[in-house]
């Protein structure tokens, strides 16, 4: 998509900026980081240090969305959802856009996380 509409946003005046969440860098950077601005801050869950470098992302997030501010945050993340959302709430952006796709099959407790985080944002 974002390659598609990129001569659409150009036009517009539009600069998309992609923050990557995951383990890693995935394919896809390959692919957009020809016309866009990528970003990377992991929330991943490390081997040796467990939970403790997920903690110190919110803070690099927090930091990071604090500095720049967006007119749109758009996430498209399911395991990071409220995270993230927590981190563009406190660091003061306003327009807040989520997409849920739906594809997966999910356990009962990822399904009872969903509807708990819609109910409180």
């Amino acid at each position: 998509m974002m390659e598609n509409s990129s001569s659409y946003m150009k036009d517009a005046n539009i600069k998309p900026f992609i923050l990557s969440t995951g383990h890693n860098i995935g394919p896809a950077y390959n692919i957009l980081k020809k016309g866009h601005e990528i970003n990377h801050i992991s929330f991943a869950k490390h081997k040796i240090f467990g939970p403790l470098p997920r903690f110190l992302a919110f803070f690099s997030l927090l930091n990071f969305l604090s500095k720049n501010k967006f007119h749109i945050i758009h996430i498209h993340t399911e395991a990071n959802f409220f995270k993230i959302c927590f981190c563009a709430i406190l660091s003061g952006h306003k327009n807040i856009v989520r997409t849920v796709h739906n594809v997966f099959f999910f356990k009962f407790n990822n399904t009872y996380k969903k509807e708990v985080n819609f109910e409180i944002m």
